[in-house]
């Protein structure tokens, strides 16, 4: 597993995509960020501080992220069958799990990295509008929003590694499906709490953005993670190359 891991990391050396992503990924909060503090003293009279987070966190996490997301797990898999890599790499004696368990270890990286990134810079713009008193007192709610949203949110993606499989070399179903994960994301906003605890992507709402804590959304996401890695897995391992 560690060495087909360190192969992958060889490989992504030549990539872009990964680098323009995260770079993507972290201009943008800062962007609006400096915008609000520009203004810090309008911002801090209209909203409190929880508000503020959340005005970012739907834009960023709740859209940009899952779609870029989308891209990374897309580019690491449909690379291999565009190129051709994925079939001289099965060529020798190389386990299909462990394989594909390489590109999601560098998914979750790439997504946790991110995650970590974008609460440093929330940390930041909330202590530069709001101050530290009152950022003493909302960090906990911070940690629990941002971190919540970011790995339950990525949990929930793990399907369209079944959906970059079965794709091979054709794009744009996977890229769909990350626009269709912003888009329940969102939905879940507004759906009654029930249908929003039972769909894994409205439950990542539900838990990291409403604050509902109970069993049915937590069970949602991690089944729908399960079905995502053990399908994939599968479905690799059966799959004609």
């Amino acid at each position: 597993m560690r060495n087909i891991l360190a192969a992958e990391l060889l490989k992504l050396k030549r990539s872009k995509l990964i680098p323009v992503c995260t770079l993507i990924a972290l201009a943008i909060p800062v962007f609006m960020i400096i915008l609000d503090v520009m203004d810090k003293v309008g911002i801090a009279a209209d909203m409190e501080g929880c508000d503020w987070l959340i005005r970012l966190i739907i834009p960023i996490q709740m859209f940009i992220y899952p779609i870029l997301s989308g891209f990374i797990i897309t580019f690491l898999i449909q690379k291999e069958y565009v190129e051709r890599t994925m079939l001289n790499t099965l060529t020798a004696p190389v386990n299909r799990t462990k394989l594909i368990l390489s590109k999601f270890v560098i998914w979750i990286g790439w997504h946790l990295l991110v995650t970590f990134l974008f609460f440093i810079i929330m940390c930041w713009g909330f202590l530069m509008i709001y101050g530290g008193a009152e950022f003493q007192s909302t960090f906990a709610t911070i940690v629990f929003i941002v971190f919540g949203m970011g790995i339950l949110g990525f949990l929930s993606m793990s399907p369209i590694l079944i959906i970059c499989i079965s794709q091979k070399n054709v794009l744009y179903p996977s890229l769909l499906c990350s626009c269709g994960v912003a888009a329940l994301e969102f939905a879940g906003l507004y759906m009654s709490e029930t249908m929003r605890n039972l769909i894994p992507w409205t439950a990542v709402t539900s838990i990291s953005i409403l604050g509902c804590l109970q069993v049915l959304p937590v069970l949602s996401v991690l089944i729908c993670f399960v079905i995502g890695i053990m399908g994939a897995s599968i479905l690799f391992r059966r799959q004609n190359i």
